[in-house]
């Protein structure tokens, strides 16, 4: 739900890749790619809930040379407005990047299933949120299927809101957390010169 650019590098780290020639609707598909179980091995939330850092997350390296392949096609034919990488965060860090970016909200359909801390915020490599136009949704996921991956609707773009799973705040809510978390987590700290 971007706005519109080429696919490139970006689509393998932390940042957003943006595919296709006119401005998203707010209306666009969202979509997993690749819902494999999602463990907690060496992600944020564990450190910052848990205080523990344990174990790494895998990566296995057919699945992301298909992952990429597939957003390459994606890309060539027009199928996607945006996608971003959930390796770093989750699914629930990746929507909120993409809802902070562009000011316009998610609204997930129906519930979470399994573990919801794995699936919000697991950070399995060679996974990632894609947004689509709802006339390409049935290709995009089709493509995905020839190139050996799942893909499945998570949900809608619009509104004011993130909405996923327990989550619900505000865009703007989120926005503001995110502008002011690192200079509040620097307050007080000096530098040794």
């Amino acid at each position: 739900w971007q706005s519109p650019a080429t696919a490139g590098d970006e689509a393998h780290t932390n940042g957003m890749s943006e595919t296709g020639a006119n401005a998203p609707t707010v209306d666009a598909l969202a979509s997993i790619l690749d819902r494999r179980r999602a463990p907690l091995a060496g992600s944020q939330y564990m450190r910052s809930a848990h205080g523990m850092t344990v174990g790494q997350p895998a990566i296995n390296l057919r699945e992301a040379v298909k992952l990429q392949s597939f957003l390459i096609a994606a890309a060539e034919a027009s199928l996607m407005r945006s996608a971003h990488d959930l390796a770093s965060g989750g699914l629930a860090v990746a929507a909120a990047e993409c809802c902070i970016a562009h000011g316009i909200g998610l609204v997930a359909d129906g519930s979470i299933s399994g573990r919801i801390d794995e699936t919000l915020f697991g950070e399995l490599q060679s996974r990632v949120l894609v947004s689509c136009d709802p006339v390409n949704e049935q290709a995009l996921i089709e493509l995905a299927q020839r190139h050996g991956l799942r893909a499945s609707r998570l949900g809608t773009t619009g509104g004011p809101a993130l909405r996923l799973g327990a989550i619900d705040l505000a865009v703007a809510d989120l926005r503001e957390a995110y502008e002011v978390g690192l200079p509040r987590a620097l307050e007080g700290v000096t530098v040794n010169a």
